[in-house]
């Protein structure tokens, strides 16, 4: 076993994931519900280890042996998926530990997602884990997906289906039944995914570990992830790091944009879901590509999983359905993508293939050109017409047609023709014919206009970024860390090098929160403006602050432990003198008694100033000015691109 921490903890996933043997605690002889549909899974879709079912009700289930105990097995198991009442989970694990089994999959649900008495049980398996060296998914997890490896460790009902198609994209999800919509639809696609992990509350193994694992898995070439919150950002953007310097896009569904989003998630898993802007900060950082819902997640995780990147952002357009072809320019053009006329040239060599052929122009409409048209101008396109990104458009031909536009993007895609040019597909009607097609031969389609023109653009902008960052580097190095920013940072971590020459992403083997006051000092530490202000003890301390500084001004409560001061009375705003802030200190400071809270900085006094802009978040969300070559402010995402 590697001395490498992180290393390691791939070897012991792999084992996990790929074991040669399985307990399942808790497993029904009724294979229609859960407990029984795990062993129905493992077995329909052909396991090749051993399935040993442990439960005193039963002598057998599915044709196996059926053990009342795991004391009782023939072997130690190389992993065990726990699905038993929260109540019986303790004694089932130690057991487990006991006997020295290397891994664990914890189904059941009820701890630290659901109570204290959980958060007490779940505390206590994760000290039986480290103390027995096991690693260990969930709890409240719905189990994984080793799809090449035919390891099926899961109940889910979507996997029902006859047969799963192995592929290139590894999933990550936080939400067991978002695991089996996705699986849903990507077998009616025929989309193969090369795993699906569902994290659970990762009480020992963690998003960021599964990512790292999927980074050096040479089965995996993107990275798709359901995303309700992160226990550890620091490790996640470690290991979202080196998934780019792998060469393996990251894509990510992250709900929690809303208040509500963020209190359902929250509710879910238990995950630290955060402010939202600073997620989508950290996602532009690392390249990490952006979604706005699962339809998108499985179709732009597919996209990068089967397609070369562009070498720009122009896009030509091919299509025998002209007011589609249309949509799909308008979406492209207003993402920032270039939908260029043809040249002369270009022009000159279809009318020399199509001598009747009139109205050449991008979108290039075949409708009118016959049924032989297609195939030839798409040949032309990808051969000589010079264009970056090809998307192909197909009318009520893609149901009930193929040979006229479907049989011949198949034909350039085996033939070797779009081998440096991503080809994408939309289809007009839906057609799970010809969406299945596209993914046997390894093109992304996609259901609407809409999502054809955003996944082209998710496409650019990723080139563009991994382009970048091979040329500048890290956005920001550690010899380029302020001294002051280094140790505010400092205090904050307790930080161990990546190895990728960045400060962030870090790998955090403990981590504080910082209150506003470090947080707006940290700011400035970077050269950023921050709000003139000042961090009082008392109430005379912040009647001369607020003097000094000048009224109006407000006053709030720093603690690392608030996030959203405002919800419990913590900010007050607006105060033009020096009664209304002693009247305001005075009733911050009976909230603040109330909220009981472990840490608190003191009272921060901070200048009124209205009308400004967060240039904060602007900087976050685009690469550093000084490392860049225009200003930050001439070239901003468009929002769409999720970046």
């Amino acid at each position: 076993m590697t001395s490498d921490p992180r290393e390691k903890t791939r070897e012991q996933i792999r084992r996990l994931l790929a074991p040669a043997s399985i307990a399942i605690v808790g497993a029904s002889a009724d294979l229609e519900r859960f407990n029984g549909r795990v062993v129905k899974n493992l077995l329909r879709h052909g396991y090749p280890g051993k399935v040993y079912p442990v439960n005193p009700k039963y002598d057998e289930v599915a044709g196996l042996p059926c053990y009342a105990s795991v004391g009782d097995l023939p072997e130690i198991p190389e992993t065990v998926f726990i699905s038993v009442g929260r109540e019986r989970v303790l004694d089932v694990f130690r057991k487990c530990a006991a006997l020295g089994t290397p891994t664990a999959t914890i189904y059941s649900a009820g701890f630290s997602e659901f109570d204290e008495e959980g958060g007490r049980i779940e505390a206590e398996i994760a000290r039986i884990a480290s103390d027995a060296g096991m690693r260990v998914c969930g709890p409240n997890t719905a189990g994984y997906h080793n799809f090449g490896g035919r390891v099926q460790l899961a109940g889910i009902i979507a996997m029902e289906v006859e047969r799963v198609v192995p592929g290139a994209v590894g999933v990550i999800c936080q939400s067991g039944s978002i695991g089996g919509a996705l699986i849903s639809r990507a077998t009616h696609r025929g989309i193969g995914f090369s795993y699906l992990i569902s994290c659970g509350n990762e009480m020992d193994l963690e998003m960021a570990d599964y990512v790292d694992f999927l980074a050096a898995d040479a089965d995996t070439r993107s990275i798709a992830i359901y995303l309700e919150g992160l226990k550890n950002p620091g490790k996640f953007m470690a290991a979202a790091q080196r998934a780019l310097e792998a060469g393996k896009p990251v894509v990510v569904c992250k709900v929690g944009r809303t208040s509500a989003g963020r209190a359902a998630a929250v509710s879910h898993t238990g995950a630290l879901v955060g402010e939202d802007r600073a997620y989508g900060a950290a996602f532009h950082q690392l390249g990490i590509t952006r979604v706005d819902g699962l339809e998108e997640l499985l179709e732009v995780a597919h996209m990068f999983a089967t397609t070369p990147l562009p070498r720009g952002r122009q896009v030509g357009v091919l299509t025998t359905s002209g007011g589609a072809g249309a949509l799909v320019a308008d979406e492209c053009g207003g993402l920032g993508l270039e939908v260029p006329p043809f040249g002369d040239e270009l022009k000159a060599r279809i009318l020399e293939t199509l001598p009747d052929f009139i109205g050449v122009s991008n979108p290039i409409d075949t409708t009118i050109a016959g049924i032989n048209s297609f195939q030839e101008i798409l040949r032309v396109l990808l051969d000589e017409a010079g264009f970056d990104i090809l998307i192909a458009v197909v009318g009520s031909s893609a149901q009930f047609r193929h040979a006229i536009a479907v049989d011949p993007l198949v034909r350039a895609k085996e033939g070797g023709l779009s081998r440096d040019i991503p080809l994408l597909a939309y289809f007009n009607p839906y057609s799970e014919e010809a969406h299945l097609k596209m993914a046997a031969a390894g093109i992304p389609s996609f259901n609407t206009t809409e999502g054809a023109a955003r996944a082209a653009g998710h496409l650019s902008r990723y080139a563009e970024f991994s382009r970048r960052r091979k040329i500048e580097g890290p956005l920001l190095r550690p010899e380029e860390i302020p001294a002051e920013a280094r140790k505010i940072l400092s205090g904050a971590f307790d930080t161990e090098g990546t190895g990728s020459g960045a400060l962030s992403p870090v790998e955090t083997s403990g981590s504080r929160a910082i209150g506003e006051a470090e947080g707006l000092a940290l700011a400035e530490a970077f050269g950023i403006r921050a709000v003139p202000r000042r961090l009082c003890p008392g109430v005379e301390e912040v009647i001369t602050a607020a003097g000094e500084l000048g009224y109006p001004v407000v006053l709030k409560v720093s603690s690392p432990e608030v996030s959203h001061k405002t919800e419990l009375g913590l900010v007050s705003e607006g105060l033009s003198d020096e009664a209304s802030l002693r009247a305001a200190f005075s009733s911050l400071s009976e909230n603040l008694r109330r909220a009981n809270l472990k840490e608190v900085d003191g009272y921060l006094v901070q200048r009124l100033i209205r009308g400004g802009r967060s240039s904060w978040s602007e900087w976050c969300a685009i690469r550093s000015s000084e490392r860049s070559s225009r200003p930050v402010w001439e070239d901003p995402p468009p929002r769409q691109w999720g970046m």
